[in-house]
């Protein structure tokens, strides 16, 4: 999606008045070129985020709410009041479900209820509530919001646990170890993501040990720089900084003679030799036998070796 798209469809958004659930249509019909769940995505945040700037006028209207609901019960209007009411004002439906629903358990002491506090138990089950004008009331907030509305966290959750399985799956084909959510928690994590390797070493230590081979971590560089020159590549020097290639053969500038006189299998066969010899006694014999023309401490300066 280029930006120009994208500006489009959150002017369309910021301009709309209304219900979610026909903004998300007349979206789907105008912008036909974006995937479905794009354009419910960027609804969706755009819609949280005026509620969030609303938030302090839909609080100042709590008691407007209330009012205009039990005025509409006494006119015997027909169903749908709580959802005009929230169309009038531009707020989510299950958000002024929850302000009347809150108003009617403060006006009317029921033993059975629930605490206010789970009032989201009754948006879930609306059987629960003993009006039955409002339980209806509530069950056709759920089905126009398509933001606030538990059956759409109830398709989120689905959506999610979907991505999940279809991570394990990829996982266990890969060969991969690994822990689920259920295992970490037994095991007392606090945070518990999808996923977590069950190998006890991380990626950067286990390239670290690769790295070391046969040498330690001091010398490393040095055979880096040891294997570079001898193979022939581009002149490394003293740091491990790669500079600008040089020539290579007799006439390659230096006034050193260098392993650059070899063929490439005697290259590969030189090196492999010197990591061989551990001493450096045993090195500097071999390198002397190679090239006893050019002092040996030349030859091990130029070649980098310790």
């Amino acid at each position: 999606m280029n930006v120009e798209d994208y500006n489009n469809i959150v002017s369309f958004i910021r301009n709309y008045k209304g219900l979610t659930i026909y903004c998300m249509k007349e979206l789907v019909e105008k912008f036909s070129s974006c995937s479905y769940d794009t354009l419910y995505s960027i609804l969706q945040f755009e819609y949280q985020k005026r509620m969030k700037i609303n938030h302090s006028r839909t609080q100042h209207n709590k008691q407007r709410f209330w009012e205009l609901y039990q005025q509409s019960v006494k006119n015997k209007e027909d169903p749908g009041i709580i959802v005009r009411i929230a169309e009038n004002f531009d707020i989510g439906p299950c958000l002024v479900a929850k302000i009347i629903l809150n108003k009617y358990f403060e006006n009317n002491n029921d033993e059975n209820a629930e605490p206010v506090s789970n009032v989201n138990v009754y948006l879930r089950d609306t059987s629960l509530i003993s009006d039955p004008i409002l339980a209806y009331e509530m069950f056709l907030c759920t089905l126009y919001d398509n933001v606030y509305s538990p059956l759409t966290d109830a398709m989120k959750s689905s959506l999610g646990q979907q991505y999940e399985i279809k991570l394990y799956r990829e996982a266990t084909q890969l060969g991969l170890g690994f822990r689920d959510e259920e295992q970490l928690r037994r095991y007392g994590y606090d945070k518990t993501p999808d996923l977590m390797s069950s190998s006890s070493e991380s990626e950067d230590e286990i390239i670290r040990k690769q790295r070391k081979g046969v040498v330690n971590a001091g010398n490393y560089k040095q055979n880096f720089i040891r294997n570079a020159k001898v193979k022939g590549k581009a002149h490394i020097n003293h740091v491990g900084k790669e500079v600008l290639q040089r020539k290579t053969g007799v006439n390659c500038g230096c006034l050193k003679k260098c392993c650059h006189m070899f063929s490439c299998e005697n290259k590969e066969e030189i090196i492999a030799n010197i990591n061989q010899l551990s001493n450096k006694n045993e090195q500097d014999l071999y390198l002397h036998r190679l090239i006893d023309s050019n002092p040996v401490q030349n030859i091990r300066n130029h070649l980098d070796l310790v």
